[in-house]
């Protein structure tokens, strides 16, 4: 398998919302080793959780921007098997702490997008994260 895709890449999750679940990871490796099992006898459930990295941000989006510039992009440099970035999720952060504030919200979301962008771009990996307000 060449490197950098499919069993081979790593992903990392960034959680916002204390919803990550370690046993749901352990379901989709198992699933995995189900459907791909031909592929790679070698490759077992331990070495696919392996593979997923966790990155949490609980405060605010002012810290999940410094945490993509600041930490993330080292990060992806240091690991560079990562084709997968997952954000659960961006609208956490802009719930709650911008009631009137809309210009400054959508700012903040903008420098957000354009960075997860780059990354994406340059790096290429995909992004992934979820945009709902309640």
């Amino acid at each position: 398998m060449p490197a950098n895709v499919g069993l081979s890449a790593e992903g990392l999750y960034i959680d916002t919302e204390k919803s990550f679940r370690p046993e749901r990871i352990q379901s989709m490796a198992l699933n995995a080793l189900k459907r791909y099992k031909d592929l790679n006898p070698n490759v077992s459930v331990d070495y696919l959780k392996s593979r997923v990295h966790l990155k949490e941000c609980f405060d605010d989006a002012k810290q999940l921007l410094q945490m993509i510039d600041q930490k993330i992009e080292p990060f992806i440099e240091m690991n560079p098997k990562i084709r997968l970035i997952v954000i659960d999720s961006i609208a956490q952060h802009f719930r709650y702490d911008y009631k009137g504030k809309d210009y400054e919200k959508d700012y903040e979301l903008a420098q957000i997008a354009y960075k997860l962008k780059h990354l994406a771009l340059s790096k290429k990996i995909a992004v992934s994260f979820s945009l709902v307000y309640y």
